[in-house]
C-alpha cells in the first residue's frame, strides 16, 4: 500500500510481472511471498501474470514481458 501513496510522474508509465506460483489463482493467489492483491498496481501500463514463485523476473514469460516492455520504450 505505500508505494500506490508515493508521488509519481504520470508520463513515466509503470508495468507489473506478478508471479502466481503456476496456480492461476489470481487474485486470490500469489507468489508465495507477496499475495497478488499487495503486488497489483492499479494504474500500471501492463500487468503480467507469470506461472512462477517469487522468482517471476527469471521465469521465460517474465523475461518475454521484460524485453517487450523494453523494445516499447525504445
Amino acid at each position: 500500500l505505500a508505494i500506490t501513496e508515493l508521488p509519481r510522474d504520470r508520463g513515466i508509465p509503470v508495468h507489473s510481472i506478478i508471479g502466481d506460483r503456476g496456480r492461476n489463482d489470481a487474485p486470490r493467489g500469489g507468489d508465495g511471498v507477496v499475495p497478488y492483491r499487495s503486488a497489483h498496481f492499479p494504474g500500471a501500463a501492463s500487468e503480467k501474470i507469470v506461472p512462477s514463485g517469487h522468482d517471476a523476473h527469471e521465469h521465460p514469460e517474465g523475461t518475454a514481458e521484460i524485453a517487450r516492455i523494453l523494445r516499447g520504450a525504445l
